[in-house]
């Protein structure tokens, strides 16, 4: 089953301690834009910060990305998130499936505790699997909790067991 394409506009996402605010390509506040040349991967790799922002612009728009700025709940945006339609297959786990991507970042470590953490990836995961039907996600967080080893993708039948066990650390 193919992915669903990425609606003109993502979501508004809310929780009891975040807010995902969608970001649209074509009417970028300048807090979003610090926020995607902050998180970008393409300028930790060296890519000119104008070149990225308009690559990551040129994907929302096409519709293969969908993004929202993160605030705490009553603060400014301090993070990013953001799900890309698959572009490859996993491996055995997933038998093939298209593997989306989802990712959180903030440009510096969160003051957010790990209720608010989360309830972040509560949300985003949620939006993965329960909107949009993703089959594999794989998660990569913000740069300070980057790990050496490759993440392994989540499959949609351990949703519901991830889901319970990020709702209960929400809660806390």
């Amino acid at each position: 089953m193919p992915f669903p394409p990425a609606p003109s506009a993502p979501p508004r996402l809310e929780g009891r301690h975040v807010l995902f605010e969608p970001v649209v390509p074509g009417a970028l506040e300048p807090a979003a834009r610090g926020l995607f040349v902050a998180a970008s991967e393409r300028i930790a790799r060296g890519a000119d910060p104008e070149a990225a922002l308009a690559a990551s612009l040129a994907a929302l728009g096409a519709g293969a990305c969908t993004a929202w700025t993160v605030a705490p709940r009553g603060g400014p945006p301090a993070g990013l998130a953001w799900l890309t339609a698959p572009v490859r297959a996993a491996g055995d786990a997933s038998r093939g499936l298209p593997v989306a991507v989802a990712g959180l970042s903030w440009p510096s470590r969160p003051a957010a505790h790990e209720a608010a953490l989360s309830e972040a990836l509560l949300l985003l995961l949620g939006y993965a699997f329960e909107t949009r039907a993703c089959h594999a996600v794989t998660v990569r967080a913000a740069p300070w909790t980057r790990r050496s080893s490759r993440p392994v993708p989540i499959l949609a039948s351990e949703w519901p067991f991830l889901r319970a066990s990020l709702s209960a650390r929400a809660a806390r």
